[in-house]
């Protein structure tokens, strides 16, 4: 399971990359830019549910069921931690011009990988 969750970002990560930082080498397309965040995040779900679901048939006593239980939870909540931490980490080591302060008053059609 972790296997296919390394490879599925594997996958998805450099062609989301290069779709929205490379101006030609994957055709501009609102469609194909929906589908492919809503089939990533599809198997992100699935994922994440089938570990929820298989992981405390694991255990063999109501205690083991009860650590796996707390294990998962703190897995996903250190997830969802560290996905805000890099998210703000990121944004602060951006460039200027790929700072957004005010969105209403950016031309956001001036910034690179934006083809409006």
């Amino acid at each position: 399971l972790l296997g296919s969750s390394l490879v599925r970002a594997l996958l998805f990560l450099p062609i989301f990359f290069a779709y929205v930082f490379s101006s030609g080498l994957i055709p501009v397309s609102d469609a194909l830019f929906c589908t492919f965040v809503a089939l990533f995040a599809a198997t992100s779900g699935y994922l994440k549910t089938v570990a929820f679901q298989l992981a405390p048939t694991h255990g063999r006593s109501p205690r083991a069921i009860r650590r796996i239980a707390t294990l998962l939870t703190l897995s996903f909540q250190a997830g969802c931690f560290a996905a805000v931490a890099v998210s703000l980490a990121v944004r602060a080591a951006l460039p200027p011009r790929f700072q957004v302060a005010n969105a209403e008053s950016t031309d956001l059609a001036a910034l690179p990988g934006v083809g409006c």
